[in-house]
């Protein structure tokens, strides 16, 4: 297990702003519940400052559910150029079925995603990453913030 602290996520995401700065984002929609601390974290670094979230569900703790199941869409109609963060790709198929939602319900918005780790085996890979991992990730806010019991 990687155990992920605040002090090199702090280093990562003025890493991955500069990244994506290029794409010009005028919305961060992020997939909860992980990519919640992240995307806000983005967002203050990019200077974004329309915000979306979607849910889905794909784990019980460490255990994959199977098919992810991709909440309600949120109204994008006041932005064009949307991020879709989520602070891990795993298999990549809750990102895939997000981003196809999202192309579907929009196709006239361009979107692209950007994720702190992504396994190499992932289905789709983030159009922006930094780290490539076969391990389980421990992130700052799961291990300090706490999970109900």
């Amino acid at each position: 297990m990687r155990k992920y602290g605040y002090d090199e996520f702090a280093g990562d995401i003025k890493k991955l702003a500069k990244m994506v700065a290029e794409f010009e984002a005028d919305g961060i929609l992020f997939i909860a519940r992980g990519g919640a601390t992240m995307a806000h974290f983005l967002a203050m670094h990019t200077g974004v400052r329309k915000m979306y979230a979607i849910n889905t569900f794909s784990y019980e703790g460490q255990t994959k559910l199977g098919t992810p199941i991709v909440g309600e869409l949120p109204n994008l109609t006041d932005a064009d150029k949307i991020i879709v963060a989520d602070e891990i790709v795993d298999s990549g198929e809750t990102l895939k079925a997000v981003v196809e939602k999202l192309q579907a319900a929009y196709p006239n918005k361009s979107f692209k995603t950007v994720s702190l780790f992504q396994r190499e085996s992932a289905v789709v890979k983030a159009d922006y990453c930094l780290h490539l991992t076969d391990e389980w990730v421990e992130f700052f806010w799961e291990r300090d913030g706490g999970e109900a019991q």
